[in-house]
């Protein structure tokens, strides 16, 4: 295994509060002209879309490293981790958005799926989405009468295009009230969340829900709880210098003797272990 490079970054939290003032109109487009430019490794609490359209470099998303290049196009979730460095003058077309900005089913889509959402686009796809990039932030400025769907709209098409050359498919084989769930807890698992809340946002009581999500997911709530924490703890541990302690709190643990049970049980090894591990 590679060893961490250095010097290595404290892990960020970006919250969605200091885009979005409402639970209505959440979705904002930007185009940022950018010299050469070091990300240190963050996660969000919102969705972000983010497309090369000149430059190069490299960006590491999940701990896996690519290379930058125009139409380079990219979608993190509030579970992912990234950071990004540009090697020569470069542009971005940036997208922000909540968990309420589309239906249900595209949010699902983007929270439920495996694996990271990383593509390069073609020639034609990427004119497509430079135009509607312009479109859309000319309605941000203007904020005319409609302005606010257009714009979400935009942002639909745009998310929707990147799926479509990722490969990404339009599958819902599990039950309304359980995808519901899943995005619940996959946009909340850093905080104090409980069986209720979750089975509440599932519009479910909670002992059926707890057979529900058993019969459908494969495992318990509580376990799948626990390996999603676990795994963003791994990813801080790995790719930043947090401490084991800073891993907990930030995975959602208010306990540091429960974290390192549950770290052990996942993982096979300790925290210490699994870092040091990770250096050689």
């Amino acid at each position: 295994m590679p060893k961490k490079s250095t010097p290595k970054a404290k892990p960020i939290v970006l919250e969605k509060s200091r885009f979005f003032k409402s639970d209505h109109f959440n979705c904002v487009f930007a185009n940022h002209p950018l010299s050469k430019r070091n990300i240190s490794l963050h996660s969000h609490t919102y969705f972000e879309l983010e497309i090369i359209t000149d430059g190069n470099g490299t960006m590491t998303l999940n701990g896996e490293t690519h290379d930058l290049c125009p139409g380079f196009a990219y979608i993190l979730r509030p579970t992912d981790t990234h950071s990004f460095s540009l090697t020569s003058k470069g542009n971005i077309l940036n997208l922000i958005f909540s968990e309420n900005t589309f239906s249900k089913n595209l949010t699902d889509i983007l929270l439920c799926r495996g694996g990271s959402c990383v593509t390069v686009l073609d020639k034609d796809t990427l004119c497509e989405i430079q135009n509607l990039f312009g479109t859309a932030i000319r309605e941000q400025n203007q904020s005319a009468e409609f302005y606010d769907g257009i714009v979400t709209s935009c942002a639909q098409a745009v998310v929707l295009m990147v799926f479509r050359s990722a490969g990404v498919k339009n599958t819902n084989k599990s039950s309304q009230g359980i995808f519901s769930a899943l995005r619940y807890i996959k946009a909340n698992y850093r905080s104090n969340i409980s069986l209720s809340d979750v089975a509440k946002s599932a519009g479910l009581s909670p002992t059926y829900f707890s057979s529900l999500f058993i019969k459908e997911v494969g495992c318990g709530y509580k376990e799948y709880l626990t390996n999603l924490r676990i795994e963003y703890a791994k990813k801080l541990l790995k790719d930043s210098d947090a401490t084991a302690s800073e891993a907990c709190y930030e995975s959602g643990y208010n306990s540091y003797s429960v974290f390192l049970k549950a770290f052990s049980s996942v993982v096979g090894m300790s925290p210490s272990k699994y870092i040091k591990n990770c250096e050689k």
